[in-house]
């Protein structure tokens, strides 16, 4: 059974994070943040036998697992703590999400990705104006996001706006933008930082402004910027369009990721 997570379990979860932090980095990444007093961040335990093998994290609507490969998942105690939260999408290794998708396959679909980090940018030059967005843009960004089914289909945009709008309040995620015209067309933003860490996502081109270079810019500068800071960049992705794009900016050695996303009713 899980438990719910007390002060005296972070030194020990912050261990067995580190151990991979590829495959955890949303959950490492906020319980650094934010501790584990937040009214957002909810992490629960599980143990065989006193030794902690699996971790499940849920921030807002989403919920991300890790657990140590060497035990037998907990899959009827997961089930169990599934129902309890009601996450809206759920993240982890791909064995993890396959094991858990034929419990729910009536409910969720299943999207396999990769999680891939960057060590130096390929691209140095940009030739659009990319701006870092203010409080001011995020509704426009959210509804930009929103647009994509893949990309922001399981938030409202009233959601993704409040989230994005305490990330940046908080100093946990910055937004960089492309306007045409006074209309913001492209966007990439970091989900999540801490002083060594960065998490990339939201990357999105206004279907009208595809294929010209937009995203491989806006995503080039942000991951510059962050590894001046010292800040390693690290995204997601699940499409061979998207796979193209970060291979070009520089993404490499990526790992196997999937999560399980609720059907539309």
């Amino acid at each position: 059974m899980y438990e719910l997570a007390k002060e005296s379990n972070v030194k020990e979860l912050l261990s067995f994070f580190e151990t991979d932090l590829k495959n955890c980095l949303y959950s490492y990444i906020d319980l650094k943040k934010y501790g584990i007093q937040n009214e957002n961040l909810q992490i629960f335990i599980y143990k065989n036998q006193d030794k902690l093998t699996t971790i499940a994290t849920k921030y807002y609507n989403g919920l991300q697992l890790f657990h140590d490969h060497h035990y037998t998942f907990p899959i009827q105690s997961t089930m169990s703590l599934i129902e309890k939260l009601n996450p809206s999408i759920i993240s982890s290794t791909l064995d993890v999400i396959e094991a858990l998708a034929p419990l729910y396959k009536k409910e969720w679909e299943v999207e396999k990705g990769y999680v891939t980090s960057l060590s130096q940018t390929l691209q140095e030059d940009f030739p659009y104006s990319i701006e870092e967005a203010t409080q001011h843009d995020l509704n426009e960004i959210s509804r930009l996001i929103c647009m994509d089914e893949g990309l922001g289909g399981h938030y409202s945009v009233p959601e993704l706006e409040a989230q994005l709008s305490t990330r940046m309040k908080e100093q946990f995620g910055r937004n960089y933008i492309i306007r045409q015209q006074g209309t913001i067309v492209c966007h990439a933003a970091t989900y999540a930082e801490i002083d060594n860490l960065a998490v990339i996502s939201g990357v999105i081109t206004h279907p009208k402004y595809r294929g010209m270079g937009f995203a491989a810019a806006v995503v080039s500068k942000l991951c510059k910027d962050l590894l001046l800071e010292g800040k390693q960049p690290h995204l997601f992705y699940y499409t061979k369009e998207a796979e193209h794009l970060y291979q070009k900016i520089g993404f490499h050695l990526p790992s196997q990721w999937a999560k399980l996303v609720r059907k539309a009713c």
